[in-house]
């Protein structure tokens, strides 16, 4: 009898020592997998981009020990080698602008740094202009970095000419030395020459609301007038 219950003492230990060893085991497991899901991966390559949050009142760069919530965003992150321009444009020159045009991106903190790009999306709905008057209307646009440079990273501010047409070779003068006698007349400038002033008939081509390219009447380095002389009576 005694023998009978010495085995039963032993088996009951082994079988409880073998719950424990599987409880640990799940234990384990469980630990490993809760490890796992704090691990985030990211989906691409790519620059960490820390965001701020509202903490104490005020906006101010996340770190360790702050609280997150669902939903909330902390931090992005960005593919260096496809970058954009989050651009705005006045809705009056909006109207001449189309996707595919090219661009020239400059940026503050780098003023010798200037990076070919080109318009990729454009707002159907003008926005307020920021800190104008609010009738004062501004158009957003994207604009696509053609080329890359290490030091671009994001949020950086930048300025852009965007091209929206293209005179080569060609003189440029100022839109004001450019006269007419009558609407729809044949444009002229008045050219200076040895005697006085000439009057010369031009094809003025791409224009701006300062200075407009001259196809045609004038040479490079020709000097002429920015108002009527007064032989002209005018």
């Amino acid at each position: 009898l005694k023998e009978v219950n010495l085995k039963t003492s032993y088996a009951a230990d082994r079988r409880i020592a073998e719950l424990e060893r599987q409880q640990a085991r799940n234990e384990l497991r469980r630990a490993e997998a809760n490890a796992e899901r704090l691990l985030v991966r990211a989906p691409i390559d790519g620059i960490v981009v820390m965001e701020n949050i509202f903490r104490s009142g005020e906006m101010a760069r996340i770190q360790a020990g702050d609280q997150l919530y669902p939903g909330m965003l902390f931090m992005r992150i960005v593919d260096p080698s496809s970058m954009i321009v989050q651009a705005r444009v006045n809705q009056v020159d909006v109207e001449r602008m189309r996707i595919g045009q090219r661009a020239r991106v400059r940026f503050d903190a780098y003023p010798d740094l200037e990076l070919p790009a080109h318009v990729h999306a454009i707002a159907a709905v003008p926005t307020a202009g920021g800190f104008r008057a609010a009738y004062v209307k501004e158009v957003p646009v994207v604009l696509k970095l053609d080329k890359m440079d290490p030091r671009v990273i994001p949020d950086l501010s930048v300025s852009a000419d965007i091209i929206l047409a293209r005179e080569e070779q060609t003189v440029v003068v100022p839109r004001a030395a450019i006269f007419e006698d009558s609407p729809g007349a044949a444009p002229f400038v008045f050219l200076q020459r040895p005697g006085g002033w000439e009057r010369r008939e031009v094809e003025p081509g791409l224009q701006s609301n300062v200075a407009a390219a001259i196809r045609s009447g004038l040479r490079p380095g020709d000097v002429i007038a920015l108002e009527r002389p007064p032989a002209e009576g005018k």
